[in-house]
């Protein structure tokens, strides 16, 4: 159920519930409280340059990798941020997610690792104007990648576009919203399986499945 370091309450290496989110924030749980959300003021690293790989990590604004790096979970929470760099990212808990206005938000550098987890890609577009969440790295060492594009009040549901040769394995999951899959043969695994549900649309190469 849960993924990260274990630290105590108030740290930054409080574990997760990779699959699980509160709006902009990621949820953890413990005997005491059940399930609460993560305290973005003391919770989370601010940046990933700062971070270490059992800490939560919340990004708002561009960075360039300068080495392999290895975080817990990442939010975005800034709109116009990219992580670039010739090098591979790995989050050990296998989530991602993308909160508040999500025009313009970008993940290109090389690899983007999820340490041979499920990998939980969430887009929350919680502002008025929203673009695709773009991921070009090449998603790797992930057991199956699950796919939630939701939504707040009156936005429309949230787009994942992928462009890199994904090399992860298992299956493909849309729970809700567009995942678009574009730039040639072989963007998603060749033995994969996709699973799209009631209402989640599944784009490739501009064209709806």
């Amino acid at each position: 159920l849960l993924a990260g370091g274990g630290g105590a309450a108030g740290s930054t290496t409080v574990s997760i519930v990779p699959c699980l989110h509160a709006d902009d924030t990621f949820t953890t749980y413990d005997d005491t409280d059940g399930f609460r959300r993560l305290d973005l003021a003391t919770e989370y690293v601010d940046g990933l340059p700062a971070a270490g790989p059992f800490d939560n990590v919340v990004q708002t604004n561009s960075v360039v990798l300068a080495a392999d790096t290895a975080v817990n979970a990442l939010v975005f929470r800034s709109y116009s941020l990219e992580v670039s760099g010739d090098h591979t990212l790995r989050l050990n808990s296998g989530a991602f997610l993308t909160a508040q206005n999500t025009r313009n938000q970008k993940i290109t550098c090389s690899r983007l690792d999820f340490a041979g987890r499920e990998a939980f890609i969430t887009v929350h577009n919680t502002g008025g104007y929203s673009t695709p969440l773009t991921i070009s790295s090449v998603i790797t060492n992930a057991a199956g990648l699950t796919f939630a594009g939701t939504k707040g009040t009156d936005t429309l549901s949230s787009s994942l576009n992928l462009s890199g040769a994904n090399v992860y394995t298992g299956r493909t999951a849309i729970l809700v919203g567009t995942l678009q899959v574009q730039g040639g043969d072989n963007r998603l695994p060749v033995d994969t399986w996709v699973s799209i549900g009631y209402g989640a649309r599944f784009s490739l190469n501009n064209v709806s499945q």
